[in-house]
């Protein structure tokens, strides 16, 4: 069952409306890793809301069985945009879900409270959904959604987002950026 989550931390019981709709994808859809993390739509949409984001070059050494590591050996690409010195931004990896390595980690994301839900205006084949907000005993504020769309497995995390409405137009940025 899809649970639909369109508000800061708790699940709405009714639909609603995005207040940014999302494009609707056609079955025709062709979706591709981008060639490079400056060949993205990212750092305009995070632009706008973080100035001065750059593309943070990064030196990924995930370890083995990671979520970054079979992204990274399956041909996929992961980027940071934001402003490092702040610790504020996004991480974005995109890969080709042709060995189903979304599937492989859907027990894990359930584990940890992952919601799966349906994001409004996007045709999506499943989405994953996490938020905890910075607390006294959560360090680390957690906005994380796993959206398979397409073959394609995009993980949009972000540090400085509370809702999925809030992070509508940086998902869309997201899939656009892997639109053939």
């Amino acid at each position: 069952m899809k649970q639909n989550l369109h508000s800061s931390s708790s699940p709405s019981p009714t639909p609603s409306v995005s207040a940014s709709p999302l494009p609707t994808s056609t079955p025709s859809m062709s979706l591709v890793v981008p060639a490079s993390c400056a060949a993205t739509k990212i750092l305009n949409d995070i632009s706008l809301r973080i100035p001065k984001s750059e593309v943070i070059d990064t030196k990924w050494q995930p370890s083995p069985d990671t979520e970054l590591a079979d992204v990274l050996g399956n041909g996929g690409i992961a980027c940071s945009y934001g402003i490092q010195r702040a610790e504020i931004g996004t991480t974005i990896m995109w890969v080709d879900n042709s060995t189903s390595i979304f599937e492989k980690h859907v027990a894990s994301w359930v584990a940890k409270n992952y919601k799966k839900i349906d994001v409004a205006g996007v045709d999506e084949s499943a989405a994953y959904f996490i938020y905890k907000p910075q607390s006294t005993t959560n360090e680390f504020h957690i906005w994380t959604l796993d959206i398979l769309i397409h073959g394609m497995w995009i993980q949009v995390s972000a540090t400085f987002l509370n809702s999925i409405d809030e992070g509508a137009s940086l998902i869309k940025a997201a899939i656009a950026s892997a639109t053939a």
